[in-house]
């Protein structure tokens, strides 16, 4: 059991596994605001916020991702 939570955490703290969930969370978001738009519909409603979460989670994500490249490089050129 501890080897799936330990296996389970390591897929949910990836970066990649941080940035897809924002990329679904943006589009859910921003296709909610467009069907809104086109009704007429006026008022923040919870596409919003889940838009925004995906916008500072995709953030979040990035940089992760690029602190993991440039750790990487550096890695390399200690080796060489």
């Amino acid at each position: 059991m501890k080897v799936i939570f330990h296996l389970a955490e390591r897929i949910l703290a990836h970066p990649i596994t941080n940035i897809l969930l924002a990329i679904m969370f943006l589009i859910s978001g921003i296709t909610d605001a467009i069907e809104d738009y086109n009704a007429n519909e006026t008022g923040i409603k919870l596409h919003h916020g889940i838009a925004l979460y995906g916008l500072i989670l995709f953030v979040k994500s990035f940089v992760a991702w690029l602190k993991v490249l440039k750790g990487l490089k550096q890695k390399e050129v200690l080796k060489n």
